[in-house]
């Protein structure tokens, strides 16, 4: 029998923090523009038609536009070794230290399109029924578990976007919860496989980024920042421009050389 390979360990403390981060918020508040600041050339795969129109002044993404994907055609990558090519393209192009996937919103409804296909019954796409939506949540977790892998192997950062849902609301109208554009199982489940899990706000006159749950909002987490008393979010100033201005850039080597330990949240932290 053959000999398997001898592991290689390695002290935490000096191996490169990498970053798998879920980003969700509202449409229009920034989440792409938030995404552009990461590390490095992005490998961006974009789902959403015109997704990146307020980040095409910038020269630092490579854009795989995959808005014309069908729901067999989405699938028929993802059955594959490597799907759409990324760990190819990844190991071409060393200088690539990010994907991004924008949205795996637009994602979920091209999985849901095929799982009424092969639900049965009376499944579609307008009444994709239990057995549609169990399909969904299975095809989702292999896609996302396949995109984690790649970068992983391929030692790259990971940013999935993702839209927020309609408010859960009582009987009365009151909301008891705002949560992700996903079933919440599918939210829970995808969100457990991120170390960062950010929502974004904006007000109009400012935008929000929240690490930690806040009122009804959820989920939130952040293994890179310390959040402390009250205080679970930080207005992100940036002019998207000019690209003046802190970004996921900065906290993710301020967090590599802390040595993976949380950073404190950057100016601007906003009290609950």
């Amino acid at each position: 029998m053959p000999v398997p390979p001898t592991p290689t360990f390695e002290n935490p403390s000096t191996a490169i923090a990498r970053m798998f981060l879920l980003l969700w918020g509202d449409s229009g508040c920034g989440k792409t523009t938030l995404a552009a600041t990461a590390p490095g050339l992005k490998a961006w795969m974009l789902f959403d038609p015109q997704g990146t129109t307020s980040i095409a002044h910038r020269n630092d993404f490579k854009l795989l536009d995959l808005t014309g994907a069908t729901a067999n055609s989405m699938m028929m990558e993802f059955n594959r070794a490597d799907p759409y090519g990324i760990r190819r393209f990844l190991k071409a192009n060393p200088e690539v230290q990010t994907v991004v996937v924008d949205s795996v919103t637009a994602l979920a409804f091209l999985a849901l399109q095929y799982a009424v296909t092969k639900a049965g019954g009376n499944s579609n796409i307008d009444v994709p029924g239990m057995n549609g939506y169990g399909v969904r949540n299975n095809v989702m977790r292999r896609v996302v578990s396949s995109i984690m892998q790649a970068c992983a192997e391929c030692e790259v950062n990971l940013i999935v976007i993702t839209h927020e849902g309609a408010p859960d609301k009582d009987k009365d109208g009151h909301t008891l919860s705002v949560t992700m554009a996903l079933s919440s199982n599918l939210a829970n489940d995808v969100s457990l496989r991120f170390n960062e899990v950010w929502w974004m706000k904006d007000s109009g006159e400012k935008r929000t980024i929240y690490v930690r749950p806040s009122g009804v909002y959820r989920p939130m987490k952040s293994r890179m920042f310390t959040t402390t008393g009250n205080v679970s979010s930080f207005v992100w100033d940036y002019d998207a421009d000019a690209l003046v201005g802190e970004g996921i850039t900065d906290w993710w080597q301020q967090w590599n050389e802390n040595g993976g330990r949380k950073i404190a949240l950057p100016k601007g932290g906003v009290k609950k």
